[in-house]
């Protein structure tokens, strides 16, 4: 389940996202927002809590490998995905990303792995784009970057790769 995403790809996830007005679209744009806009892996996102995001400075605190700190920007759009979200979740502390329940409730429960890879699942269905892993939008992510000409050793630090030769080969 592995591809490589193109913007248009990316741009009609989040018109997938846009078309669900319920809670659970709200959040999987979120979601998106915070895997592409950026470049978190899947576990980091799963273990993001409220308390983790700043959205004054548009900054996320996240725990990477190895327990790892660093300190990853949203995009303005990305800060306002999760305006949108914590609008209809509660800022109560805890895990940033739930589950949804039925009549969009949502339990202050903390959001796994596997889930995330079936919503993007269901999301790829439903925007008709070629199927990916949460992996691909990290690697998208990273890929932008220098491609806008951010230099390796800031892409390195943004990615919370060890080695800059990891970074290098995206």
């Amino acid at each position: 389940m592995a591809g490589h995403l193109e913007s248009d790809e990316i741009g009609k996830l989040f018109d997938a996202c846009a078309a669900d007005e319920t809670a659970k679209g709200i959040r999987d744009a979120a979601i998106l927002a915070v895997l592409y806009g950026c470049g978190l892996r899947r576990g980091e996102l799963v273990r993001l809590d409220v308390e983790d995001v700043d959205l004054e400075d548009g900054s996320i605190l996240v725990e990477g490998k190895r327990r790892k700190q660093r300190t990853v920007y949203l995009t303005e759009s990305g800060a306002a995905y999760i305006r949108r979200w914590l609008a209809v979740r509660g800022d109560d502390p805890g895990p940033l990303f739930n589950p949804v329940r039925q009549k969009d409730k949502v339990p202050v429960k903390r959001l796994g792995g596997e889930s995330v890879s079936y919503i993007l699942k269901r999301r790829q269905q439903q925007a008709k784009v070629a199927s990916f892993s949460p992996h691909d939008l990290r690697r998208a992510n990273v890929t932008a970057l220098l491609d806008a000409g951010v230099d390796v050793f800031t892409v390195q630090r943004l990615a919370g790769h060890a080695d800059s030769s990891t970074t290098a080969r995206y």
